[in-house]
């Protein structure tokens, strides 16, 4: 099934923050969920993984089986451009940082609880 990225967050630096940005990417596709509801029935919002030289990163994506659900597509693009401007990364970063190190550490499983597909 094919993807069709939609875009990302503007926080974080991978791999050094996968944790954050992971939880960031879940809390955009919350917000892009509650906007533009659920897609076509055979699409999917979710997080995707792109293969880089340097590394692989995450972003958003609309996984869809057969029809490109462009309406559907264009609509999520607006609402994470839309929720990426809202929102103070900077801010959410400087206090997730300034909290208890030991609680966000590298081997912390938050990659595992904020990746469950809702």
């Amino acid at each position: 099934m094919p993807w069709e990225s939609i875009g990302s967050v503007d926080t974080g630096e991978m791999p050094h923050e996968k944790g954050w940005i992971l939880f960031c990417l879940e809390l955009a596709k919350n917000y892009v969920h509650f906007v533009c509801g659920d897609g076509p029935d055979d699409s999917k919002l979710g997080v995707m993984w792109h293969d880089h030289d340097l590394g692989n990163y995450p972003s958003l994506g609309v996984r869809y089986e057969y029809d490109e659900p462009s309406a559907y597509i264009n609509a999520c693009e607006a609402s994470l451009d839309a929720f990426n401007q809202a929102v103070s990364w900077t801010i959410l970063k400087e206090h997730f940082m300034g909290g208890d190190k030991d609680a966000h550490d590298e081997d912390d499983p938050i990659d595992s609880v904020w990746l469950i597909d809702h």
